[in-house]
């Protein structure tokens, strides 16, 4: 019964960021594909909201980025909190971009390019996942290997 008031919840919480325009909404039958590595964070001026991909490997924490150290990556602009941090990230971005263009993991998993909170991360097997809120990161963390296969598979469709 639990599930089924989460999922309610979960859909209308959904349908109204769509109807409020904070998230995009998917339709299958005319959606893009994100398989275009120089694409997977187009229109983001700000991955992760400016803060740092590496320092969430190396500090075990979201460090805010700096504006002036940037580096463009698969459409995006990503802030470092230093340039060690920087040069690590451009020798292998693939190693410390989040997964899923920096939208939501979950919202992913739900067909929903959700935006995220940088608080709300998660490493996972040397990947970056990123959550809407720390509400629905408790919500992932419950089965985290399920949601990554289920939003693997969702995602080249988004």
């Amino acid at each position: 019964m639990k599930y089924l008031h989460f999922t309610f919840f979960l859909t209308l919480l959904m349908t109204l960021l769509v109807g409020a325009g904070i998230i995009a909404p998917v339709n299958a039958a005319d959606s893009t594909t994100w398989n275009n590595e120089d694409t997977a964070f187009s229109g983001k001026k700000a991955v992760i909201e400016g803060y740092d991909p590496v320092a969430y490997f190396t500090k075990g924490k979201p460090v805010q980025g700096n504006p002036e150290i940037s580096y463009e990556y698969q459409g995006g602009t990503f802030f470092f909190s230093s340039p060690e941090h920087k040069e690590l990230f451009v020798k292998n971005p693939a190693a410390y971009a989040p997964q899923y263009g920096g939208y939501c993991a979950y919202g992913v998993t739900q067909k929903a390019l959700a935006p995220i909170e940088p608080t709300a991360w998660t490493i996972e097997d040397g990947k970056l996942y990123l959550n809407y809120n720390e509400s629905i990161q408790k919500r992932w963390e419950k089965d985290k290997s399920g949601y990554i296969t289920d939003a693997n598979e969702k995602w080249p469709k988004l």
